[in-house]
């Protein structure tokens, strides 16, 4: 069974509700679903959901952080032009550096996959888009 959304905030806000979110750490291997919100020549920029740790708890919170296209999902993008990042997609961006100094970023990375606006509730995850 999947649910299908209208746009990326309304699949964003499911995701935020509904997924186990880890910390962004360093070379984690998950990807975190995250909306992009602004491009500068070949560097997005994008709000992800992940939990934050704080000092006694924990909270889901949306992140500010910026990405390049990961090398591979750049030659993916050559084959099949439809996944072709725009202001507005939903991707998938994994941590690589959280040392980042810009105001508001608060991590680099890779995004590595874009996302149909669907969520695959027997996989409990986004589907990823393959055209």
């Amino acid at each position: 069974m999947r649910t299908k959304f209208n746009n990326a905030e309304e699949a964003l806000i499911h995701h935020e509700k509904t997924s186990k979110l880890k910390l962004i750490i360093v070379n984690y291997p998950k990807n975190y679903c995250g909306v992009v919100d602004h491009i500068n020549n070949d560097l997005y920029f994008l709000t992800i959901v992940a939990l934050r740790k704080k000092f006694f708890f924990s909270k889901v919170d949306r992140i500010r952080v910026s990405a390049r296209l990961h090398p591979e999902f750049t030659e993916e993008i050559k084959l099949h032009p439809a996944l072709e990042i725009k202001k507005g997609d939903l991707v998938s961006w994994t941590c690589l550096d959280k040392s980042i100094t810009l105001p508001g970023i608060e991590g680099f990375g890779w995004i590595e996959y874009k996302h149909k606006l669907e969520f695959d509730h027997n996989l409990f995850q986004m589907v990823v888009r393959e055209d």
